[in-house]
Protein backbone atom coordinates (compact mmCIF):
# COMPACT_ATOMS: atom_id res chain seq x y z
CA UNK A 1 0.00 0.00 0.00
CA UNK A 2 2.65 2.30 0.98
CA UNK A 3 4.57 1.90 -2.26
CA UNK A 4 1.78 2.53 -4.33
CA UNK A 5 1.16 5.82 -1.86
CA UNK A 6 4.99 7.06 -2.70
CA UNK A 7 4.56 6.30 -6.38
CA UNK A 8 1.45 8.18 -6.56
CA UNK A 9 3.23 11.19 -5.06
CA UNK A 10 5.97 11.13 -7.36
CA UNK A 11 3.61 11.21 -10.47
CA UNK A 12 1.54 14.27 -8.74
CA UNK A 13 4.54 15.75 -8.29
CA UNK A 14 6.08 15.24 -11.65
CA UNK A 15 2.71 16.98 -12.88
CA UNK A 16 3.09 20.27 -11.02
CA UNK A 17 6.59 20.38 -11.75
CA UNK A 18 5.89 24.33 -11.88
CA UNK A 19 4.91 24.43 -8.96
CA UNK A 20 6.45 22.16 -6.74
CA UNK A 21 5.48 23.56 -3.40
CA UNK A 22 1.93 22.77 -4.35
CA UNK A 23 2.72 19.54 -5.25
CA UNK A 24 4.45 19.10 -1.64
CA UNK A 25 1.42 20.21 0.06
CA UNK A 26 -1.00 18.18 -2.00
CA UNK A 27 0.94 15.03 -1.22
CA UNK A 28 1.25 15.74 2.69
CA UNK A 29 -2.50 16.46 2.55
CA UNK A 30 -3.15 12.69 0.40
CA UNK A 31 -1.46 11.33 2.86
CA UNK A 32 -3.03 12.38 5.79
CA UNK A 33 -6.13 11.33 3.87
CA UNK A 34 -5.06 7.67 3.47
CA UNK A 35 -3.62 7.22 7.40
CA UNK A 36 -6.99 8.37 8.52
CA UNK A 37 -8.63 5.74 5.67
CA UNK A 38 -6.36 3.17 7.61
CA UNK A 39 -7.10 4.14 10.97
CA UNK A 40 -11.00 3.53 10.26
CA UNK A 41 -10.86 0.71 8.76
CA UNK A 42 -9.06 -0.89 11.45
Amino acid sequence: MLNVLIYSGLLLLRRREKSLFGGEKTLVLGMKKLQAQEEVKD
